[in-house]
């Protein structure tokens, strides 16, 4: 099935109330995580940095295909980014 077709099967899910109307964005969500992910031949660890709902999707998408995955929390990541660019272009400023 056509990645399109089957995001427009999403909206008929709905409309013939085979899913309910407030699950048809998880829906599609899961339909473009898997599209995204279906034919990986990555085989070392994967990392996710993402919002954590987002992450925990992919994460169950990833051990279902049997990957290795780490997921690092998007907002602790840029803080430590951007502690790192502090350090290293502006700590000797002050």
């Amino acid at each position: 099935m056509s990645l399109s077709h089957a995001l427009f099967m999403a909206r008929t899910q709905a409309l013939f109330n085979k899913i309910p109307q407030e699950l048809v964005l998880s829906y599609l969500s899961g339909i473009l995580i898997g599209s995204e992910l279906a034919d990986l031949k990555y085989t070392k660890p994967i990392y996710i940095v993402a919002e954590n709902k987002l992450s925990e999707r992919y994460v169950k998408a990833l051990k279902i295909l049997k990957h290795t995955v780490i997921s690092v929390n998007s907002e602790q990541c840029f803080l430590a980014g951007m502690e790192i660019i502090f350090q290293t272009h502006y700590k000797a400023l002050l």
